[in-house]
């Protein structure tokens, strides 16, 4: 009996139990990259789940003084119990698995912001510790090239000397008086 008894006790011990982790994925996608002060960010915060999500809260908050949330708007598939930064709370007209967006969060940089400054979101799910950060990078006035010239500067300019030589050198062939060839 002792015997049984300790075998009973060491297969609960050695026998490993199955552990399935939460595999949720949260992540932004935001146009435009870069930000002008006093211009908006658009982000769309997507999913990527291989379980069952029927339910999704969250909290917003915009990093340092610098930014203003002007908009939340759910995505399809989703219905708003509650969508104000402080409180999202959204049910899902049906469990989703996959990867699928939940809600695109639009927010507005002040005209004072300068690089350095703290500036963009950050998206706190309930029950996960993992912060969903968004922090844009300021663009610089003049860095946009309109029309780039690509390639080396020279390239025309071999294709009108490549020309001119072969225009040439039939033009030569043509008018010479010992011709290669019998008519």
């Amino acid at each position: 009996m002792k015997k049984l008894l300790l075998l009973a006790i060491g297969l609960v011990l050695f026998v490993p139990a199955v552990v399935k982790a939460n595999t949720t994925t949260l992540t932004f996608e935001c146009t435009p990259a870069q930000v002008f002060p006093g211009g908006t960010r658009t982000c769309t915060l997507f999913a990527t789940t291989s379980d069952n999500m029927s339910a999704f809260n969250a909290t917003v908050t915009p990093k340092g003084s610098k930014t203003t949330i002007t908009g939340i708007s759910v995505a399809a598939g989703w219905n708003a119990a509650s969508r104000t930064p402080e409180n999202i709370s959204l049910t899902a007209q049906s469990a989703m698995t996959g990867r699928f967006p939940i809600l695109t969060i639009t927010y507005m940089i002040h005209d004072d912001w300068q690089e350095g400054e703290e500036c963009g979101i950050t998206l706190v799910q309930t029950g996960n510790p993992i912060p969903v950060v968004d922090t844009p990078r300021p663009a610089q006035p003049g860095t946009t090239v309109e029309n780039p010239q690509t390639g080396p500067n020279s390239i025309p300019y071999i294709i009108i000397g490549a020309g001119a030589v072969i225009a040439l050198g039939a033009f030569y062939i043509a008018t010479r008086k010992n011709k290669f060839y019998k008519i």
